[in-house]
């Protein structure tokens, strides 16, 4: 557990995570969704915002240039955004894409961070160490349970009855 984390930082990083999704929902949801879902229907709309929402997080990852980590980055990110937008089409509100992009940014970049920058609130006790498995064990291990919680989420916002 990090030893420099005070509520102000807490309460800073919180507004930071809240800031960053918060611009990423009213951009890709909020106004690039629902323009392309009134232009030319749902499910064309749900899959080009995806692809733009996947994009924007090749740069934002700084994986540009690295074919590999730009597939990798891609595929998961273009997952979640299929989820968020789903999320959005089906409700037109920005409140359930945006709770389950703060909880899962929140969760990534604040409470389990995978490096040791900043004030989090667990701090990696040591490099890394290098990766000597093969890449399905590496999927299975690290991206597995991600795209789990995707699937989860996905199944509870289509189960949920949502007045339109």
């Amino acid at each position: 557990m990090s030893h420099s984390l005070t509520t102000k930082s807490t309460l800073v990083e919180i507004w930071n995570q809240c800031r960053s999704v918060l611009t990423e929902e009213l951009l890709c949801r909020g106004v690039f969704l629902y323009i392309l879902i009134k232009k030319i229907g749902q499910a064309k709309a749900v899959l080009i915002s995806s692809i733009l929402f996947a994009v924007l997080h090749w740069l934002n990852a700084g994986v540009w240039g690295n074919m590999i980590q730009m597939m990798v980055v891609f595929s998961f990110t273009f997952a979640m955004g299929l989820l968020l937008a789903y999320a959005y089409a089906r409700t037109f509100s920005l409140w359930i894409p945006f709770a389950i992009h703060f909880g899962w940014n929140l969760t990534q970049n604040f409470i389990f961070p995978d490096t040791a920058t900043g004030n989090h609130i667990f701090i990696v006790a040591a490099p890394a160490p290098i990766v000597t498995v093969s890449y399905l064990a590496f999927f299975t291990m690290l991206l597995l349970p991600k795209m789990a919680v995707l699937v989860i989420d996905y199944l509870i916002v289509k189960s949920m009855r949502w007045k339109n």
